[in-house]
């Protein structure tokens, strides 16, 4: 074997399955059964049937946490899912890399706060790192078999189902699953014919999803579209070249159009002021901030007007009457093209992008709500998670490192293209490694990039499967450059000469 020379393949396999089990085993010790907030909340008590499953919100998730359920009689251990699937995808990716390197790469991508911090919390986008990480390695492998071998077949099926899973996790999730199913059949190239292809399997699962949803996973339709379309509507009022002032509309609220009602309840960098978050458990609104100053001052608890709950009750008029507000987006798109894509781009440049770091205060990781759902029945979860030193130190050191490019959307956004077309122009671009990493950076910057036009929320977790997809492009890059440094060296150290 070539990496005999570099480290005895036997001792690095061992080393690499102890490596993580002991780091699977600590983060297990560290955060179990997992937090629960944000999108999990509404899921966790559909998963316990209390709420009607819905497709606000992936019903795939809920499905797959209802079996873990019946076969274990517990939801603590569907938490394990993403870290599992992260940890298994990564010995893959390294294991036959076989250098103290590798061991290293290992432990810095385990335990560092982008993934350490994020695989606890029970959010579809951290089950897509995993199976995102998972995908990689067992491609590695499978890209090994003989063709049409047994296991070649039970590869490329398992494969397919990651797939597919990945798919039904996001609706956008389509945007880096198409190009990966072409790597996966053997058919990725950059060209014409692939793009228009990749845009057909993107139609077809718009299409598609809604039978998924309603037809067998049996979810209700919460009319998840209409965030789209109610956002759309009032970025594009807000832009318009006459534009109401937005505390005048606020003030005299009924006075003035839908459109401009909306207009004046506009943030740049998400829906939220127009979305109805209330939960049963709370019995309030949660508070959204952001920079229309207006509405957010005329929203002080000591006025008697509260512009906030008009707008909310706005929006939730709105989405549950998709006869009305379907044909206002479409009208309102022809009318406006530019304020609507100067929409699109203060949200896209504000809301995804420019989401950089976790704000003042504490990083988001720490708003665990143990008033709502959450697991319940754990006394003391939320507190012991509080007081960990282990946590507490990674917050800090998260904290020191938050000028770390990492962090900020503009970050992936440039890098991906730009290795794009390193490894597209490279004279090794048909190598397999260099071929798989320029598939997930097409992958990764058309993820990303898809929120310029069906993006309605800001927020850290939207951009970190595009870094997944990265880092596993990266990780392939690292097998290439590997395996050519080995066979330079190796002759050369044999011969003696220097």
């Amino acid at each position: 074997m070539l990496f005999e020379k570099i480290f005895p393949l036997k001792l690095y396999k061992s080393s690499l399955i102890v490596t993580a089990f002991v780091s699977f085993c600590f983060f297990l010790w560290v955060w179990y059964p997992g937090v629960i907030h944000n999108d999990a909340t509404a899921q966790y008590l559909q998963a316990l049937d209390q709420a009607s499953v819905s497709d606000w919100h992936p019903p795939i998730m809920v499905r797959a946490w209802q079996v873990e359920m019946a076969i274990f009689r517990t939801p603590d251990l569907f938490f394990i899912l993403p870290i599992l699937a992260f940890t298994v995808g990564l010995v893959l990716l390294l294991w036959d890399i076989s250098a103290l390197f590798s061991l290293v790469l290992f432990l810095f991508l385990f335990f560092s706060p982008f993934y350490f911090l994020s695989l606890p919390e029970l959010l579809k986008d951290n089950i897509l790192i995993g199976f995102i990480f998972l995908f990689s390695g067992v491609f590695v492998h499978f890209s090994s078999e003989e063709l049409y071998s047994s296991r070649y077949w039970f590869l490329f099926i398992f494969e397919l189902i990651l797939l597919f899973l990945m798919t039904a996790l996001r609706f956008n999730a389509v945007f880096f699953t198409a190009p990966l199913l072409f790597l996966l059949l053997g058919k990725w190239r950059f060209s014409i014919q692939v793009l228009l292809s990749l845009l057909g399997i993107v139609l077809a699962a718009v299409l598609l999803t809604p039978v998924l949803n309603h037809k067998l996973l049996k979810a209700s339709s919460d009319n998840p579209v209409m965030s789209l379309e109610i956002f759309d509507i009032a970025g594009s009022n807000h832009f318009k070249k006459d534009a109401l002032d937005s505390k005048i509309v606020l003030k005299n609220w009924e006075r003035y159009e839908i459109p401009d009602q909306l207009a004046a309840c506009y943030l740049r960098h998400s829906w939220d002021s127009l979305g109805n978050w209330t939960t049963p458990e709370l019995h309030k609104p949660i508070e959204v901030m952001g920079e229309n100053h207006a509405w957010v001052n005329l929203s002080d608890p000591k006025n008697k007007f509260h512009p906030r709950k008009h707008c909310s009750d706005l929006g939730e008029r709105l989405r549950l009457s998709p006869e009305e507000t379907s044909p206002l987006w479409r009208e309102t798109l022809k009318q406006y093209p530019l304020a609507y894509l100067a929409h699109r781009i203060a949200f896209f440049t504000n809301g995804t992008l420019g989401i950089g770091t976790f704000g003042e205060g504490e990083p988001w990781h720490l708003e665990f709500h143990p008033e709502i759902a959450g697991y319940h029945y754990f006394d003391g979860h939320t507190e012991k998670l509080r007081s960990s030193w282990i946590i507490n130190s990674y917050f800090f050191l998260e904290k020191i490192l938050r000028w770390m490019p990492w962090w900020n959307g503009y970050f992936w956004f440039l890098l991906c293209p730009f290795l794009f077309v390193w490894t597209r122009q490279s004279k090794d671009a048909q190598k397999k490694e260099l071929l798989f990493a320029n598939c997930f950076l097409f992958a990764a910057f058309c993820y990303l990039a898809g929120y310029f036009f069906i993006g309605v929320g800001a927020d850290f977790r939207y951009i970190v499967p595009t870094g997944a997809l990265t880092i596993c492009a990266l990780i392939f890059l690292y097998r290439f450059y590997f395996v050519r440094f080995v066979e330079r060296a190796i002759p050369l150290s044999v011969s003696g000469e220097p």
